[in-house]
């Protein structure tokens, strides 16, 4: 009978030791496998984090386990070593070039996957950070086609590659990313393509405009001295002189009080202030010159000349004051 209540004191105390001991084993093992991680050694990591879940998996370590196991499998290809490979620079606060342009040459070689994406990502914002954005956009651009269907990175890659492309100028580049993309390309991408096509247009329309205004207003002085109409010329230009730089002021003053009142940028009123004056009194030689004729198609010019500038105006100082009319 003594025995008996012995035996059962005996297992009742392995079982609960059993229960005890199992989640120790899992506290144990997740210290181990970020030890692991950080000697860059993922394979053992791995073996260690999946233990945990075999082990202890109601633990709570087991959700990170569980975190870093699925992190580690998609970074798995070539048994981990371009993985150690991209980590080893990635840990180094300021790389070198000469490390830069070795990750990019033996990116070359890495299997498909996350980590030849990751790598030549790493290598782009180097160059960025660098100023070097025209070794970067290559690599974006390998991201961006290379990248499977859906997946962020190559997203990300391919907003970055076009952004660069327009930020240059080159908006053909910028289509050709969008082209290899496919319809793997978001609709963000794609209008903000074809906003920049819009605004290329525009653009050499705007400048146009003025090149005409300019050539028309140069051929109305000539015209103008040549008839003997100089003397009234300059003294409708002195007339209208005091008007438009009143004009230009009050839109450069009311339309910046209003824009700073808002929180906004007063530079658009300033310049577009600035370069009314030589409009309107460019179109005040035009109406000396011809007189009564051709009224209208000089208005509709002066008026297309101020919406020229407007527009030029804006795009010089910075394109995304034109987003706001779908440009």
């Amino acid at each position: 009978m003594i025995w008996t209540r012995r035996a059962r004191t005996i297992i009742l105390s392995g079982i609960l030791l059993l229960v005890a001991w199992t989640p120790a084993r899992g506290q144990a093992s997740l210290p181990s496998g970020e030890a692991l991680e950080r000697d860059l050694r993922f394979q053992e990591a791995r073996d260690a984090y999946a233990a945990i879940l075999v082990r202890a998996p109601r633990s709570p370590e087991a959700a990170r386990a569980e975190v870093r196991l699925v992190y580690l499998d998609a970074h798995a290809e070539g048994g981990f070593a371009p993985l150690a490979r991209l980590e080893r620079l990635r840990r180094d606060p300021s790389p070198s070039e000469v490390d830069v342009e070795a990750l990019e040459r033996e990116s070359e070689a890495f299997p498909p996957g996350l980590v030849v994406l990751e790598a030549r990502l790493f290598c782009a914002e180097h160059w960025l950070r660098n100023g070097q954005a025209r070794r970067a956009i290559p690599m974006l651009e390998r991201v961006a086609s290379d990248a499977p269907g859906g997946e962020p990175l190559g997203r990300h890659a391919a907003r970055r590659a076009i952004d660069l492309r327009l930020e240059q100028g080159d908006l053909a580049g910028a289509r050709e990313v969008l082209v290899a993309m496919g319809p793997r390309a978001d609709a963000t991408v794609v209008s903000r393509v074809e906003r920049a096509g819009r605004r290329r247009i525009l653009d050499r329309t705007s400048t146009g405009v003025l090149v005409v205004f300019g050539a028309a207003v140069v051929a109305g002085l000539a015209r103008a001295t040549r008839d003997g109409k100089g003397k009234a010329l300059l003294q409708a230009t002195r007339r209208a002189l005091p008007v438009t730089l009143v004009f230009a002021f009050l839109v450069a003053v009311l339309g910046g009080a209003l824009a700073r009142y808002h929180g906004g940028d007063v530079r658009p009123f300033v310049w577009f202030a600035t370069f009314t004056v030589p409009i309107l009194l460019g179109a005040q030689a035009l109406g000396v010159s011809l007189g009564p004729r051709l009224r209208v198609p000089r208005a509709l010019l002066g008026l297309a000349s101020a919406l020229a500038s407007a527009f030029l105006t804006l795009s010089w100082l910075d394109a995304r004051y034109l987003e706001g009319f779908g440009l």
